[in-house]
């Protein structure tokens, strides 16, 4: 069934021209949040919003809309959204000696990327390289889980989800499973800027980790160094479940409503401290975190 409403792609299209209010904004990030679909959809409009930038198509439409008055606006809109798309299939049939692309299933495998960067993709991750030459930076869209150690003078970006993750000189790793609720980008050495197209970027240096909630759109950062693997890897966990692991590891009594027990989570943790822990926690399943000296309340409703 076919859940992409007509007005979408005039909605996706002013918000990639920097052109929509507060208000349609909110809309668009409540539509893209309620599924999978949709936010592929979303991600497939700004790709080939991209390209025909780098072509120079859009601005051929886009100078009319200056010179129209507004109820000709949506046509143009409209006009533009349905090229995008048109366009977007053509310029990804033509052959590029840029593009490289990597895919594993149960093992993991180390390689070079087009920029000199020393890959180590982990099992069932896949990833996308395009050299953008008007800004000169190698773009790679990952999903799954990779670790990059940038040797490139060159920029390199990391597109994964709703995130764009800018190297600036460092190694880092970047965890973004599709059954997960977070995005996760641990920084082993030097600097990463991160952002979506909603929010101002969060830099995050050697040593500090950052979740991101698919949920809520929001980062969580830790300034906690993180040398040790995964201690954690709850997935598809009950609430009730993942408590029970809490309290017996931190030797403490997490008190929880009974209404949020049956939630599932899909999330990764390292030695984390315990109030970062559950601070990702509510901010997955939308709950409220209190904390009263070292006892700590997670509230909530059902969750669908």
């Amino acid at each position: 069934m076919n859940t992409i409403p007509e007005n979408i792609d005039i909605l996706i299209t002013a918000h990639l021209n920097n052109e929509l209010n507060d208000q349609d904004t909110a809309q668009l990030l409540t539509w893209i949040e309620a599924s999978d679909e949709h936010l592929a959809h979303f991600h497939k409009m700004a790709q080939a919003h991209e390209l025909l930038y780098q072509s120079g198509v859009t601005e051929t439409i886009a100078r009319p809309w200056t010179a129209k008055k507004t109820s000709q606006r949506t046509w143009w809109l409209v006009a533009a959204a349905a090229t995008v798309v048109g366009l977007a299939v053509t310029l990804f049939l033509i052959p590029s000696t840029t593009d490289y692309e990597l895919a594993t299933t149960d093992i993991p495998v180390q390689d070079t990327l087009p920029d000199g960067t020393i890959l180590s993709l982990e099992k069932e991750s896949s990833i996308y390289h395009h050299y953008n030459e008007k800004n000169q930076k190698h773009e790679y869209t990952l999903v799954g889980q990779a670790t990059f150690d940038v040797r490139s003078e060159k920029a390199l970006l990391v597109r994964t989800g709703p995130l764009v993750i800018e190297d600036i000189g460092t190694v880092f790793t970047v965890i973004n499973n599709p059954s997960d609720s977070i995005i996760t980008i641990i920084v082993q050495d030097g600097k990463v800027r991160c952002s979506d197209q909603l929010h101002p970027p969060v830099l995050l240096a050697v040593g500090e980790t950052a979740n991101f909630s698919k949920k809520t759109n929001q980062f969580i950062v830790s300034k906690t160094k993180t040398a040790s693997p995964f201690h954690f890897n709850f997935t598809n966990e009950k609430i009730e479940n993942v408590i029970t692991v809490l309290n017996e590891y931190y030797e403490t009594e997490i008190y929880y409503s009974p209404e949020i027990k049956d939630c599932r989570i899909n999330v990764r943790f390292e030695d984390e401290k315990l109030s970062f822990i559950l601070a990702v926690i509510a901010s997955t399943i939308d709950a409220s975190l209190i904390q009263e000296n070292s006892n700590y309340k997670l509230l909530g409703n059902e969750c669908h």
